[in-house]
């Protein structure tokens, strides 16, 4: 599926959300697939900050939050 970047983010972002409940771990896995470091530094941000952090270990936050640094 090709989607205009600008149409990306909030695409990954809804799908992120609901993954992050599901199966935080396959989520994570997943993550060196997402198409762009800023997406995937920006779903990173949202995902291991606020009340959705909840749903990760440690160990999952603290890879999350490597990709923290991709967009600079």
């Amino acid at each position: 599926m090709q989607l205009p970047s600008d149409e990306q983010v909030s695409y990954f972002q809804d799908i992120a959300y609901t993954w992050s409940s599901v199966d935080p771990a396959g989520l994570v896995e997943s993550f060196k697939n997402l198409p762009t470091p800023d997406l995937r530094a920006s779903l990173a941000q949202e995902l291991s900050s606020g009340w959705l952090k909840e749903n990760f270990t440690d160990a999952q936050l603290d890879e999350l939050k490597q990709y923290l640094d991709e967009s600079e």
